[in-house]
């Protein structure tokens, strides 16, 4: 599978700074827009992950959309919405989760901030995903989001995160850059700069996010093998 993730609201923005802001925003390019990633998606072959606010019934979103190569068009709307930039105007929807099957890939879908919620890796994990995309916007002081809260979503999921961030300035906000591929392990396959506009790309195994079992100190006799999943024990958990 041909995966191409780009940022939170790659096609509009994200550091508005009022309401009235919106106004300036098209929905009918944003509309057309999807359409024409689509239709290049299907061209090139390739599946493509992309963020963006639309209006849809009176209502502003920031969405994540996913387009692929067979002419399917996905969207999962943010829920976890932080006091800042855009997500200070939109109503969350707060639907149910949801995982895109695509080609023999299963792909969750979480937002920027929700990745401070072990609870929404864990649920896109237990519904199936081999992959969680992150489009983010996250700003320079996030560094311990990409250094320490991504790679330990990946490692105590024992799935892939692929996190697509920007960077430069948007209205006085500086961003971190560091777009970042993580293993099942939570290593760094892949890793952008803090200052450039780049591509970065890694091979991954869809076996390899199918495994959840642990083999502690292999080299000990008295060793054994856990499984991560089957070892839960929800009872005992609030939810």
């Amino acid at each position: 599978m041909d995966l191409l993730l780009f940022p939170e609201c790659a096609l509009t923005g994200y550091m508005l700074k009022s309401i009235n802001e919106f106004e300036y925003i098209d929905n009918d390019i944003i509309k057309s827009s999807i359409e024409k990633i689509s239709a290049e998606s299907i061209r090139l072959n390739i599946n493509v992950v992309f963020g963006t606010l639309e209006k849809r019934d009176g209502r502003w979103f920031n969405s994540c959309y996913l387009t692929t190569r067979a002419g399917e068009i996905y969207c999962q709307d943010k829920s976890h919405l932080p006091s800042i930039g855009v997500d200070r105007f939109i109503i969350p929807d707060n639907k149910p989760l949801k995982i895109f099957s695509v080609d023999d890939y299963k792909i969750g879908i979480m937002i920027c901030y929700e990745a401070r919620f072990p609870e929404m890796g864990r649920s896109l994990s237990l519904l199936g995903a081999d992959i969680i995309v992150n489009p983010t916007n996250f700003p320079k002081t996030s560094v311990k989001i990409t250094d320490f809260i991504l790679p330990t979503r990946a490692i105590e999921n024992r799935v892939f995160i692929l996190s697509a961030n920007r960077c430069g300035v948007e209205n006085e906000v500086e961003f971190l850059g560091k777009s970042t591929i993580y293993d099942t392990y939570g290593n760094i396959l892949a890793q952008a700069n803090s200052h450039s506009e780049t591509i970065i790309c890694a091979d991954i195994l869809v076996e390899d996010a199918r495994d959840k079992k642990i083999l502690f100190s292999a080299d000990y006799k008295h060793c054994g093998v856990s499984d991560i999943y089957e070892d839960r024990k929800p009872q005992l958990y609030i939810s």
